[in-house]
């Protein structure tokens, strides 16, 4: 692989052996998919495969993302010893126990042992707690009734951390079950010295599609650019700001955490609800930092939905008024305006949903009661 992303199959599965779990997807990397471009299919040009390298970066950068950290951080967990600051893990789940179960093998393979597993398990029917009790000993189990969606799941998190009251220099991270990451992942995040400034550090993210892999063009995920005037979001580019990220692989010291409050579940159920707390955390004038040490194999095969394919009026509005599985949802798009714009934009943007809104119902009735296809 010399200079371009462009990878064949096997290809793939080189850079993917950095990581010895077995890769499955994050549902929720997409939740900026309505106002992002289609990832790029190949075969691609050269200037395009340039164009892809500055954008997201080459193999070089990915891979160092992946790799082990240096020595002088080996040395200090050597033997597995508890040292450091004791890391807390945030892991929501709900029924999808062969994806956990590879995720709880990348636990296992940790080199750094001084974590604590919070399971938040969200009503699952199919044994996914009792399938991680079994296998993990530092774990606290907190159940839903399967209507906490993410933010209720973390908000409940966040509850048990403030009775727990760990010590401000410990470390919270927030996982998706559906991502990968070798054996030191733990020791890049412990030890990142981001952190000493009470920064949020997102690990970054191979994305990747595992169902796919001949046909999906891989991308480097340091966080997200947000033009507010025109509602758009874009990936950025790996030096920029970053003016929002999800909160997969998001890491940062209880201080930070515990100052930051939990998300607003009732507003933003699932959907958007990280974007707004990582657009709150520089609001309140902390960092928003990309790693690039701490790295994860993210898979998009699984994720929700982003493409209306409603047919009749009534799945339409549904979808875009109710549903809280829809990434294009107008209410919750309309809340994430009302809490995370800055003042100056909050109507030009209100304004923008609905136009959005109308316009797509509009051109759904034209579709499918006016001119419909015979």
């Amino acid at each position: 692989m010399k200079g371009s992303l462009e990878q064949s199959p096997c290809q793939i599965r080189n850079l993917m052996s950095h990581i010895p779990c077995t890769v499955r997807s994050n549902a929720l990397t997409e939740i900026a998919l309505e106002l992002i471009p289609p990832a790029r299919r190949v075969p691609k040009t050269t200037a395009e495969s340039r164009d892809d390298k500055r954008a997201y970066g080459d193999e070089v950068s990915i891979s160092r993302a992946l790799q082990r950290p240096p020595q002088t951080q080996r040395q200090r967990i050597e033997g597995g010893m508890k040292t450091g600051p004791k890391l807390y893990v945030i892991l929501p789940v709900h029924n999808r126990i062969e994806i956990t179960a590879k995720f709880v093998q990348c636990l296992l393979e940790q080199t750094y042992k001084n974590y604590h597993l919070i399971l938040v398990d969200d009503g699952s029917t199919d044994g996914t707690a009792d399938f991680v009790r079994e296998r993990i000993t530092a774990l606290t189990v907190l159940r839903g009734d399967g209507n906490l969606w993410w933010a209720g799941a973390l908000t409940e998190a966040y509850k048990y951390l403030s009775r727990t009251q760990p010590n401000d220099d410990d470390i919270v991270l927030i996982m998706n079950d559906d991502t990968t990451f070798n054996a030191a992942y733990f020791e890049t995040v412990v030890f990142d010295e981001d952190l000493e400034s009470g920064a949020l550090v997102v690990s970054s993210g191979l994305l990747i599609s595992s169902q796919d892999e001949t046909s999906y063009h891989p991308q480097t995920e340091w966080g997200f650019a947000i033009d507010w005037p025109s509602l758009s979001t874009r990936l950025v580019r790996e030096g920029e700001e970053v003016d929002a990220a999800t909160t997969r692989g998001l890491y940062m010291p209880y201080s930070t955490y515990r100052s930051l409050g939990p998300l607003h579940p009732h507003f933003l159920p699932h959907y958007l609800s990280d974007l707004e707390y990582t657009i709150r955390a520089k609001r309140r004038g902390l960092r928003l930092i990309p790693s690039k040490t701490s790295g994860l194999l993210v898979d998009r095969s699984a994720t929700g939905s982003h493409r209306d394919e409603a047919t009749s009026l009534g799945e339409f509005l549904y979808n875009h008024l109710i549903s809280k599985k829809t990434a294009y949802n107008t209410l919750y798009w309309g809340n994430f305006v009302l809490l995370a714009a800055p003042w100056r934009y909050k109507f030009r943007a209100l304004v923008k949903v609905y136009a959005r809104f109308f316009g797509k119902l509009a051109r759904f009735i034209k579709r499918a009661y006016v001119n419909p296809k015979r």
